[in-house]
């Protein structure tokens, strides 16, 4: 049984959206393996508040309130209905530590983001793979407002594409800097494109870009996931 499952029955029945439905689904999981100990007590205070908002606030307060949570439903369903990659949800305690799922039979701990200026120093630590998520705001206000489908494939195909774009520095907020040998950044070097292709379609008007600092195990590691992403049947 999926661990949303458990938390949606109720929910389901007073026709919630099913983008929202599953992000409770997800909030109720990690609440369900939060021990009862009160050094846990703001991280389950802030738990309960994104679920009073998710079920009782207006779609257009959700859309512009709740873009996190309901990113993460986003691509929680995106994989489940298109990957043969197993994805499984965290629990609370690694929720905190920073990881949001589990991918493939490998157990690959995943953290998703909305935030591109947190990239950088996400990127920085190796115990799990950052994969930022396109802006998503209109499509969520879309599916929520307007009753717009969700494409689940093409949501896969573009977070593929953004961060790839993004490894191979074609996309100019961020630099990316690989290790050569030394742990010191001054030993970082500018990966250059590995044959990626796909011209630059995004424009930089402050010019300033972030420095990302890598590992080459890290730069695989993520290069890996994203392929799992992207293999799905067309």
């Amino acid at each position: 049984m999926l661990e949303t499952e458990t938390y949606t029955t109720e929910i389901e029945q007073r026709e919630m959206h099913p983008l929202v439905s599953t992000s409770l689904g997800i909030i109720g999981y990690r609440l369900s393996t939060l021990p009862q100990t009160p050094m846990y007590d703001e991280y389950r205070a802030s738990m309960l508040t994104n679920i009073a908002i998710l079920e009782q606030a207006e779609p257009s307060t959700l859309a512009r309130k709740m873009i996190g949570p309901l990113s993460e439903a986003l691509f929680f369903t995106a994989c489940r209905e298109n990957l043969q990659a197993e994805i499984s949800i965290s629990t609370a305690q690694e929720d905190m530590q920073g990881v949001d799922f589990f991918l493939g039979s490998a157990k690959r701990r995943i953290d998703v983001t909305t935030n591109p200026g947190k990239y950088s120093s996400k990127m920085f630590k190796t115990d799990k793979t950052t994969i930022i998520l396109p802006p998503r705001r209109d499509l969520i206000k879309g599916i929520l407002l307007e009753g717009e489908d969700f494409d689940t494939r093409q949501y896969l195909r573009d977070i593929f594409e953004l961060n790839m774009e993004i490894l191979n520095n074609r996309y100019p907020q961020y630099q990316i800097l690989i290790a050569t040998r030394a742990k010191k950044r001054n030993s970082f070097n500018e990966v250059a494109s590995r044959g990626y292709k796909r011209r630059n379609l995004h424009s930089n008007p402050t010019g300033h870009r972030d420095k990302v600092y890598m590992k080459e195990a890290q730069y695989r590691e993520v290069i890996n996931v994203l392929s799992i992403l992207r293999n799905f049947p067309t």
